[in-house]
Parts: structure tokens; C-alpha cells; sequence
């Protein structure tokens, strides 16, 4: 019997050491597999995360990459507390960015969004951050997801949109834009029951500088006299070109005869000094014509009809 015991306690024992010798094989294991996941995750340009969000409303990451250091935060912190890195959200973001983390926590449906982020290049960047969340068995929810930079397709985005709505040639708003902003300035004063004078201008003898110095140098002229428009009006106004060398100004607020003569006045003495381009002297002037709302019309047609009207 004795022997029999003894090689039962070998054998116990023997295994005993077999399964502390495959454990530490499979950690090691592990910790290369976690090694190598890291690895692969910290030279991927994009944020890599798991996102935690406890039953007490607090919240943490229990994983995300290195790339997170490029908003001057640690990743070993985020471990304990998010904090750090909602704080990096823009103050106009930061309440959607919220109230989306609620509603997919509470839909368990995907959480994908579009933000901007405090960098540590010193400005604020667009992000886009998409994830899947799933409840963990003590109720707090759990999304995996990834984070990356679209600043660059944002801009690209906002070269097209002002492609859209403004002129090429002198960057003024084009006349798809101003339509625009007329039927909201028409809408407000019609709210506030308030007035606003539309301006048409239309340059004189500019088919002549054209012929006379070419086309390059008659565009050169209109990018100075749209220069000088800008410069010469409020900055609550509206310039816009609507055709080869015609402009519309919206003078807002401004429905008195007398202050519309004297802005009239202000933009003759802006225009008409002599233009200097490429070694030629060359003088600009214009016809202008200008319509009161409600006064000569209570729609856009009715008062781009009077305004044109006033100009001839």
C-alpha cells in the first residue's frame, strides 16, 4: 500500500509541475501575442481603444494605443479615468459628442461620430471615431473601436464647398450663395419687421480694358475692384459677383436714402483711384442702382428687378 501511495503523490506531483510549466509557456505566449498586437496597433496611424463606460457614469479606457500621446495625454492614465482626453474635445463638440455615447449605450448600437480635438501641434483637429459597444456581465458597456484624423478631407471639403458658392476669379460669393443670403435677410425682416437696401453695380467701359490690355490683365482689375468693395463695406455686408463685371452689394440695416448716397460716395472714391497692374495706369468707375425692402419689393425678383432698374 505504501509504495502504491508514494506513486500516486509522483504522479500528482509530476503533473502538478507539468501544468505550472504550460501555464508559465502560455503566458509567455500571451504576452507575445499581446507584444505583438501592441506593436502592430502603435504604428497604425490611427487611435486604436476600448472604451469603458461604468454603471456609475464614470469612465475609462482599458486599452488604447500609443498614438493617443499626439493630445499630450498618456495612455497609462486613461486606464484609470477618460478625463483627460474629453477634456481635449472641443467645447461646440463636446455635448454631442456626449449625448451620442448615451444613445448607443443605451441602443447598444454602433457609436460613430465626427469631432474636433485639441492636438498637440497647438490646434484644434477633425477626428472621426466609429466603435460597436456590448454590456459586460457587471452592466457596464464596452465599445471597441478605432479614432483617425479626416482633417485633410474636411479641408478638401471645404475647398469644394467654397468652389460651389464662390467666384474663382475674386473669391466674392457667387450668385448661388447670395440668392441664399437673401431669402434669409428677406425671412428676418420680415420677423423683425426691419428694412435692408440691395445694391447693383456694374462696372463701366470694362469691355474696353479688356480689348485694350487683355483678358489676364482684365482680370487682374477685377480682383483689385472686388478687393476694393470688400475693403470699403462693413463686415456685417454682402458682396457678391454675379456675372462678368457685375457685383451686388446687401447693405443690412440700411433703408435711409441719404446713408445709401453717402455709402454710394464711399465706394465711387474707393474705385475710381487708378489702378496700377503690371506697369499700367488704368481708372475703373461704375453705374450703381440701388432697392429698398420692403419699399420696392417684398421678394428677390421683385427687388434684384428694382435695384437693376435703378441702376440703369
Amino acid at each position: 500500500t505504501l509504495p502504491y501511495l508514494f506513486g500516486i503523490v509522483a504522479t500528482v506531483g509530476i503533473s502538478g509541475v507539468m501544468l505550472m510549466i504550460l501555464r508559465d509557456r502560455m503566458g509567455e505566449k500571451m504576452l507575445e501575442n499581446q507584444h505583438f498586437i501592441d506593436e502592430i496597433a502603435n504604428h497604425i496611424p490611427s487611435i486604436i481603444f476600448q472604451f469603458c463606460l461604468r454603471t456609475d457614469g464614470t469612465s475609462y479606457f482599458p486599452y488604447v494605443n500609443t498614438r493617443v500621446r499626439n493630445f499630450g495625454v498618456d495612455e497609462r492614465e486613461l486606464k484609470e479615468d477618460s478625463e483627460q482626453i474629453f477634456a481635449k474635445i472641443h467645447s461646440d463638440d463636446y455635448a454631442d459628442v456626449q449625448k451620442g455615447i448615451m444613445q448607443s449605450a443605451e441602443a447598444l448600437g454602433p457609436w460613430n461620430m465626427q469631432f474636433r480635438l485639441w492636438s498637440s501641434t497647438g490646434q484644434y483637429r477633425w477626428h472621426e471615431a466609429k466603435s460597436i459597444p456590448e454590456r459586460k456581465p457587471d452592466g457596464s458597456i464596452i465599445w471597441h473601436g478605432y479614432m483617425h484624423d479626416i482633417q485633410e478631407m474636411k479641408d478638401a471639403e471645404e475647398k469644394i464647398r467654397q468652389m460651389v458658392v464662390h467666384d474663382g476669379l475674386t473669391g466674392l460669393a457667387n450668385r448661388s450663395l447670395l440668392e441664399s443670403h437673401l431669402r434669409n435677410e428677406i425671412a428676418h425682416a420680415e420677423r423683425s419687421q426691419s428694412s435692408f437696401c440691395l445694391m447693383f453695380l456694374d462696372m463701366d467701359n470694362f469691355k474696353y480694358i479688356n480689348d485694350r490690355f487683355g483678358h489676364g490683365i482684365g482680370d487682374r482689375l477685377l480682383q483689385e475692384f472686388s478687393k476694393r468693395l470688400t475693403i470699403t463695406l462693413r463686415k456685417s455686408d454682402f458682396v457678391a459677383r454675379v456675372g462678368g463685371d457685375e457685383f451686388v452689394i446687401l447693405l443690412r440695416g440700411i433703408h435711409q436714402p441719404e446713408r445709401i448716397m453717402a455709402i454710394s460716395d464711399k465706394i465711387f472714391a474707393a474705385i475710381t483711384e487708378p489702378y496700377q497692374i503690371d506697369g499700367k495706369v488704368m481708372k475703373a468707375s461704375a453705374s450703381v442702382g440701388a432697392a429698398i425692402y420692403p419699399e420696392h419689393g417684398l421678394d428677390l425678383i421683385a427687388l434684384e428687378r428694382s435695384a437693376d432698374h435703378a441702376m440703369y
